[in-house]
């Protein structure tokens, strides 16, 4: 699947009702490895920041790394759904 097309989806999920992102998760679930994920690892997200998650909560990780535009970020956080391990 094109790079493109996983943004586009990816940001669907994120603005969808609770229905629907069950819906998305069941038709691409490869995109949505949320369990995979856990605290010490590094995740890029769709804007293109990357950090190493600190914390988890119910649908945000929390941590530090480069946010937008290449900047070092004590305190960084995104919507799980908006996550994938660094190193895929």
């Amino acid at each position: 699947m094109k790079k493109s097309r996983k943004e586009f989806i990816k940001k669907a999920h994120s603005a969808a009702c609770n229905e629907w992102k069950k819906n998305i998760e069941k038709e691409f679930p490869k995109l949505f490895k949320k369990d995979d994920l856990k605290v010490g690892d590094w995740v890029k997200t769709v804007n293109g920041a990357m950090f190493c998650i600190q914390k988890k909560e119910v649908n945000m990780f929390y941590g530090y790394g480069f946010g937008l535009f290449n900047t070092w970020d004590e305190s960084y956080y995104a919507d799980k759904g908006l996550c994938t391990l660094a190193t895929d």
